[in-house]
């Protein structure tokens, strides 16, 4: 029986091959979809996902041609506005409910991929103010594709909450607040020693990004992707304070790959073998490290040691995401179940647009809720 992994790039291929009987743009990108479909699904997805972009875009243009550039914006940013409020709405409910570990997860990335689309929708109007139209077309563009991965990740969570083992949402926030605190904290003490560690002035680089993207997320109440952001920035100040990637010989290099993948691979094994959970962001991450390793395996001598280092990078940064889901899974309480003995739920804000496009937080004992 397909997983979820699957499912989604099967759902996307099939979708997709309609328009590819009579188009070519970003046909290689479908092809490579297609081909690492069975060992990669979720990689085969994100490729999917950027050859869907062009049929949006392909989409918007066609019918500039047919109504003219000036309703066609009205009419997306009117469609857009109505999608967005009633998607918010469906996470709101979501949200507040009890649900499933996975279904967080997903949870969260619809509400995240709802915000982005929120934001270009106002990127787009403030372009029409400025008397832009050409920039307004490619934020509705963008508005109308995030629009669309919101939509298809909360499909997911709606399915994933069906599992009889669920958790009080309030009581997940409060201990999913935790946990995203102690990452934050534990991120800031290991770019200090990078820092320490480094010879010459260092302002954090990409690890400070991670960690950064990490507070943004906290400071939105979206505590599974702050965590997880947190996460990879611990590991990206691991692999400076190594000489993993620093490694010249080549086939050193891609030992070193091979066996930073099983190690990752085994120990987000370890959990899915007794936990029923998802975690999107750490699969993607192995399944990149795994399509580098194939290609470094494969590759002229000029191109092995690049690909061998991202390798390593998606492995111990999966590695450490799955650390975290460890952290987060022992630290739930709820009753026994067959699959699993522990789930989790997180709340997220909800993306409400009124017409005037302006952003208001409002908070309340229970709910945090955002209206656009």
């Amino acid at each position: 029986m397909p997983g979820v992994y699957e499912n989604l790039s099967n759902n996307e291929i099939d979708t997709l091959s309609h328009f590819y009987q009579n188009n070519t743009e970003f046909v290689y990108v479908f092809n490579q979809s297609c081909e690492i479909q069975k060992d990669y699904p979720f990689f085969s997805y994100t490729l999917a996902l950027k050859c869907h972009r062009q049929v949006i875009k392909k989409d918007i243009l066609n019918q500039i041609q047919r109504e003219g550039k000036e309703q066609t914006i009205k009419n997306l940013n009117e469609s857009l506005r109505k999608e967005i409020n009633d998607l918010g709405s469906e996470i709101y409910q979501l949200n507040n409910s009890e649900r499933t570990f996975s279904a967080n997860e997903w949870l969260s990335l619809s509400s995240d991929e709802l915000s982005k689309s929120a934001q270009k929708l106002r990127e787009a109007q403030e372009y029409l103010g400025r008397g832009n139209a050409d920039n307004a077309v490619d934020s509705l563009v963008e508005s109308s594709f995030d629009l669309y991965k919101a939509k298809v990740y909360l499909n997911v969570a709606k399915k994933e909450s069906y599992s009889q083992s669920k958790i009080d949402a309030e009581e997940f926030k409060t201990l999913e607040k935790g946990i995203a605190q102690k990452w934050i904290s534990d991120a800031e003490n290991k770019i200090q020693e990078l820092k320490t560690a480094e010879v010459g002035e260092f302002n954090g680089g990409l690890p400070q990004d991670y960690l950064n993207i990490s507070k943004k997320y906290y400071s939105e109440e979206n505590y599974y992707l702050s965590t997880m952001h947190a996460a990879s920035s611990i590991a990206l100040v691991k692999i400076e304070l190594s000489n993993e990637t620093k490694i010249t010989n080549q086939s050193v290099i891609i030992t070193k790959a091979k066996e930073e993948l099983t190690l990752s691979k085994n120990s987000f094994e370890n959990i899915t073998a007794t936990q029923k959970i998802d975690s999107p962001i750490t699969e993607l991450h192995l399944e990149m490290a795994g399509v580098y390793l194939e290609e470094a395996d494969k590759n002229d001598s000029a191109s092995i040691y690049p690909l061998a280092v991202d390798s390593i990078r998606n492995s111990i940064i999966a590695r450490e995401q799955t650390r975290a889901v460890s952290e987060l899974l022992a630290n739930i309480s709820e009753p026994a179940d067959p699959l699993t003995t522990s789930e989790d739920t997180q709340k997220v804000s909800s993306g409400i647009m009124d017409s005037g496009g302006k952003l208001l937080k409002t908070v309340s004992k229970k709910f945090t809720q955002y209206f656009f």
